[in-house]
């Protein structure tokens, strides 16, 4: 958005449009690799030589992380810019999505997906940039974009994290998230293309 020569807020749609389907990317990749997860425990159990009720320490680690980064993320967000945010939020999630596949210890797993969790403010830190940039009648329709990625990054992740588990190992469930790198490399590229701020 920006300020016209009259002082009035008018909106860039093309930006918007951008912003809307990188956020919806974002949230479809980043729910791709935790569905993906689901159908790999009992193949990370076995291959850690660990029981069931600790595998889920797996699940719940990230759960925990999230919880704990999330409030501490938002009050970074008001104070530095969520733009800014997401994008730092980005590429330590992909840092670490890349790190567990290669984690050579059930503990060190688990340490590596409870920073992981930071994951979970991506949602809250998305839905307050679009409240914030986007133009009113637009906010419902991303809000329910967004929503609605969740579900679809699911109902793939979970057939193909099966596919992917069984043929190649639980690692390749998230090595195969490796996109989420160049998804977070573009948006820190594009970190400063927000608000605009035309001069009289």
């Amino acid at each position: 958005m920006y300020e016209n020569v009259n002082g009035e807020v008018e909106f860039d749609k093309h930006y918007t449009n951008r912003v809307m389907a990188l956020l919806a990317f974002i949230v479809i990749i980043v729910m791709y690799v935790e569905g993906m997860l689901t159908p790999s425990l009992r193949s990370i159990a076995t291959g850690f030589g660990v029981s069931a009720s600790q595998v889920s320490l797996v699940l719940s680690s990230y759960l925990v992380g999230g919880v704990a980064l999330t409030p501490v993320i938002g009050k970074l967000g008001d104070i530095y810019g969520k733009k800014k945010m997401l994008s730092i939020s980005m590429i330590v999630y992909a840092i670490f999505v890349s790190i567990t596949g290669f984690s050579p210890n059930f503990t060190f797993m688990v340490v590596s997906r409870t920073i992981q969790g930071i994951g979970l403010t991506i949602l809250p830190l998305g839905m307050s940039l679009i409240r914030e940039e986007f133009p009113k009648e637009m906010v419902p329709k991303a809000q329910a974009l967004i929503s609605a990625m969740f579900g679809a990054g699911f109902a793939v992740s979970l057939p193909l994290g099966s596919l992917v588990s069984n043929d190649f190992g639980w690692r390749w469930t998230y090595h195969s998230g490796s996109a989420i790198r160049n998804c977070s490399h573009h948006h820190s590229y594009n970190n400063d293309q927000g608000v605009q701020v035309q001069e009289t």
